[in-house]
């Protein structure tokens, strides 16, 4: 359960929580996880970077003055603090953790830095160069993609048309798959279009591409709100796809695999439906869930083994509710 007392601090977290932005991800919170119990009844976790105008907001003003001195308090040389309280056979204990701000720490100094004209909208991704060395991709707000090597020399920059969906795809030629709501790229790791890229798709990409190699042919699929694009490698439209529509929004990223002669296509919906199509996009199967009238924000889960009697797909609705679907028969609710 999240609890906030503005309704906009729960926004946040959602889009954080959609785009992978994690706490345990960062070299701060590692770093200080390794200093704290890794068990406790109540942990509270600050940064006081990250959190000042929160903390100044409710501190009163004589705390508030001390917490911005930094000659005669110095919190601004602390990178995280933490209280533990933990409970056992009747007694508790409590703990106080501060990770100091130190160079010789991971996380302490960066190797270097580069100042964007805005602020960055997706994650950095590394990728492959050249099957020996790496480059780490990002975008800013104006849609600029920006390519740096790991010691923070700029290789390349690229405006494409749109915020990149979900993640970039590199195939094992290192060319590069991008989604935007518009248009469908192939790149190369020197940031050019391959050719017969870029592509203008018909209609609005809701997610990123789910690259298949059904019958050892590779195929692009993208969720298009309520249908399914797909596309050759080389860039040509597999016609005919996108005609078997859905009952409402595509959730985040398509699911494939294949189980014995049949290969599948999967997408949840916001309805709380789950699609199976063949590769050719035929509808086999559809699954609507009693979720009592709730939506579906999260995205599906797949588990799949040799056969359809032994694979499965989780939905989790936002009561916190999961089903389990399975290729055949009919749905549980687990909780």
């Amino acid at each position: 359960m999240v609890v906030a007392n503005r309704t906009g601090i729960l926004r946040d977290y959602r889009e954080s929580f959609r785009e992978k932005q994690f706490l345990s991800g960062t070299a701060i919170f590692k770093n200080h996880a390794a200093l704290q119990n890794s068990r406790s009844n109540v942990t509270f976790y600050l940064e006081p970077k990250a959190g000042k105008s929160n903390i100044l907001d409710n501190l009163k003003s004589d705390y508030a003055k001390n917490f911005k001195d930094e000659e005669q308090f110095g919190f601004q040389n602390f990178y995280s603090w933490s209280y533990q309280l933990s409970g056992n056979q009747g007694t508790f204990s409590s703990s106080l953790y501060a990770l100091y701000k130190s160079d010789t720490r991971l996380g302490g100094k960066p190797e270097w830095t580069v100042q964007l004209e805005s602020r960055i909208i997706n994650k950095p991704w590394v990728l492959d160069q050249d099957g020996k060395n790496k480059f780490i991709m990002i975008q800013e707000q104006d849609h600029t993609v920006h390519a740096f090597s790991p010691d923070g020399k700029e290789l390349w920059q690229n405006l494409f048309q749109g915020e990149i969906l979900g993640e970039p795809i590199q195939l094992q030629d290192l060319s590069i798959i991008i989604v935007t709501k518009s248009r469908l790229y192939r790149i190369r790791p020197d940031g050019k279009n391959m050719n017969g890229f870029s592509v203008e798709l018909p209609s609005t990409a809701s997610y990123g591409a789910t690259i298949s190699n059904f019958n050892k042919e590779q195929r692009i699929y993208i969720p298009a709100t309520d249908r399914i694009l797909a596309y050759s490698l080389d860039g040509k439209r597999i016609e005919g796809f996108e005609n078997n529509t859905v009952d409402s929004r595509i959730l985040f990223d398509l699911k494939i695999t294949t189980l014995g002669q049949t290969n599948y296509i999967i997408a949840g919906t916001s309805t709380a439906s789950v699609y199976f199509f063949n590769e050719n996009g035929k509808i086999i199967r559809k699954q609507s869930l009693d979720t009592d009238g709730e939506s579906v924000r999260n995205p599906i889960g797949l588990v799949a083994a040799s056969d359809e009697k032994n694979s499965f797909v989780y939905v989790a609705d936002n009561k916190g509710s999961i089903f389990k679907v399975p290729f055949e028969g009919e749905s549980k609710k687990l909780n």
